[in-house]
């Protein structure tokens, strides 16, 4: 059975078997769903903290060991496509979803019910940053900070310029560099692997305090 069978049976199961701890309202039931939700949780958190580390050391490999005028022309293009996709979706998302979510129909009990449960973040202000703020933010005072809090972009930044800077100092010295990375990149996809491996598992208990704790009616309203 492949790994997304898996994980669409663990989706399938978790949701069944939410809504039913849900309709019977039994306490050891509610309490076990209470002790198998942080497998979920740390399931997530497991494939989060994979990110940065091979992010950054298939970056580091691929500039280091790649021409750095290539790797301008490469990037160019990179930024280039980037940009092309964001716009596309942008101008089709604006033109095609109106229509098809006006004919979506909801149950407002359920549309009541699913705002109520999301309340708290729904009511957390945004904070909008100026142009020159995000500018600024883009250069991190302290890249382990960056990597700590998840600030994708500027640990990405750093790390570039960190690559760039690499390519040029001696072979010797920016082959060490590179074999370290590589070996990261390569230890980092075999814990990606086990992971992976998990998704059933972590899918499951995700899904079981979802149809738990929203029930059949604010599940029709996320479905649709």
């Amino acid at each position: 059975m492949s790994l997304t069978v898996r994980v669409l049976l663990g989706l399938v199961l978790g949701l069944l078997a939410g809504f039913g701890v849900g309709a019977t309202e039994v306490d050891f039931l509610n309490n076990l769903v209470g002790w198998i939700e942080p497998l979920g949780r740390m399931w997530v958190n497991a494939i989060r903290m994979t990110v940065i580390p091979l992010v950054g050391s298939l970056l580091v490999v691929g500039v280091v060991g790649t021409d750095v005028r290539a790797v301008g022309r490469i990037g160019g293009r990179a930024i280039g496509l980037f940009l092309s996709l964001i716009a596309f979706a942008a101008i089709l998302t604006a033109l095609v979803t109106p229509p098809l979510v006006g004919r979506i129909p909801v149950d407002p009990e359920a549309s009541a019910s699913l705002r109520e449960s999301l309340g708290g973040a729904a009511g957390m202000e945004s904070q909008v940053q100026t142009m020159g703020e995000w500018l600024v933010s883009l250069v991190p005072t302290n890249p382990m900070a960056a990597m700590a809090d998840g600030a994708m972009l500027p640990f990405i930044i750093f790390t570039l310029l960190f690559s760039l800077a690499a390519a040029r100092i001696g072979k010797a010295h920016r082959e060490s560099i590179t074999g370290l990375f590589k070996a990261i990149s390569e230890t980092m996809l075999v814990l990606i692997g086990w992971i992976l491996d998990l998704a059933p598992i972590g899918v499951f208990a995700l899904a079981l305090s979802l149809g738990a704790n929203m029930g059949l009616n604010t599940a029709g309203a996320i479905l649709a």
